[in-house]
């Protein structure tokens, strides 16, 4: 886990180094738009030229939308020493001029390496693209193949994504290794407690806090809403995931364990009803429940669950709230899952 300084010290030191790649992975709202918001404009000012791009869940099937974005605002008068042929292909990439044939796919990405070349030897460049997951699979396409080859010139590539993993499911070849893959951190509780003084009329006590803190997981945009329905005096009483996320939040993590098999989002539900149960009695109750152990390796590589030797749990509170509301148990079946912990 990254905290925000540390994310934000990392992102300040790509300026003027060799080729990197960095994924910022976290849930919504936690805050990585913030993150790279902050971070581009310190590296705007470092002399840092920033390629930016924001897909969004509307543009993901429109082809090159994601390339728009990143190379719109640039001043293609400035660029003297680009090929005409590359510069003709990119053209037609962005709409700017028609084409009878169709754009191969391999040209584009060539014309956008050779691009980012010429524009690396004047500046370092950072290539920034908030919320990866909705990505156009025909620009990521482009910008894995320039961010892969450009060894030996000062570019970057950062992403964010709610995806855990190593790549997106809409681009299954968008790889980013282990080493590159950052997992952004909630508010801790002093954060968290400058950020409710505002919106609390008296101050919250340190236990109220460490009680938002483990029910929000330090989402600022959950612990807010927590603040406005009034429930904070509740929390030390209430169990972590039940209490129901903002709609925004539970239905974008509720989108990703729809892609689970069955097995593994019944397992998911199970952590999430259980709480942080030992592996064996998860394993009786999977086996009470005719469900394959399997599944708990599967759960775990989506994202949605922490293993450790003993136990299990989910990875944020998001997700232990999303199950329970998403695949609700009527109270006979939640007494035989318990029913294992008591034989």
């Amino acid at each position: 886990m990254s905290t925000r300084a540390e994310a934000g010290a990392f992102l300040d030191s790509l300026s003027g180094t060799e080729t990197t790649r960095v994924l910022i992975v976290g849930e919504p709202g936690i805050g990585k738009s913030t993150l790279i918001d902050a971070a581009a404009a310190r590296l705007v000012a470092m002399g840092t030229l920033v390629l930016r791009a924001s897909p969004s869940f509307a543009e993901r099937h429109t082809a090159f939308s994601m390339l728009w974005d990143l190379l719109g605002d640039l001043d293609w008068n400035t660029i003297t020493r680009l090929p005409d042929e590359y510069r003709t292909i990119l053209e037609i990439a962005l709409g700017r001029t028609r084409s009878t044939t169709e754009l191969p796919a391999l040209a584009t990405a060539v014309a956008l390496e050779n691009l980012l070349e010429e524009l690396a030897t004047r500046t370092p460049v950072v290539v920034m693209i908030d919320d990866l997951q909705w990505s156009d699979p025909e620009s990521l396409a482009a910008v894995e193949r320039a961010s892969r080859r450009l060894t030996s010139s000062r570019v970057s590539l950062v992403a964010t994504s709610r995806e855990y993993g190593t790549r997106t499911t809409n681009a299954p070849d968008f790889r980013f290794e282990p080493g590159d893959i950052h997992i952004l951190d909630g508010l801790s509780v002093d954060e968290l407690a400058t950020l409710t003084r505002p919106a609390w009329p008296s101050t919250l006590t340190r236990a109220q806090v460490v009680a938002l803190r483990e029910h929000t997981g330090g989402n600022p945009m959950w612990a807010l809403e927590l603040i406005g329905r009034g429930v904070i005096g509740d929390l030390g009483a209430l169990p972590v995931g039940t209490l129901h996320a903002p709609p925004p939040l539970a239905v974008a993590v509720a989108d990703r364990l729809r892609t689970l098999t069955a097995d593994a989002a019944d397992v998911v539900s199970i952590v999430a009803l259980l709480g942080r149960p030992d592996l064996s009695l998860l394993r009786e109750v999977l086996r009470f429940s005719n469900t394959p152990t399997a599944a708990i390796n599967d759960a775990e590589a989506a994202g949605f669950l922490v293993l450790t030797t003993r136990s299990a749990r989910t990875r944020h509170p998001l997700h232990a709230s999303a199950a329970t509301a998403s695949r609700p148990r009527p109270p006979a079946r939640v007494t035989e899952l318990h029913r294992p912990r008591h034989q």
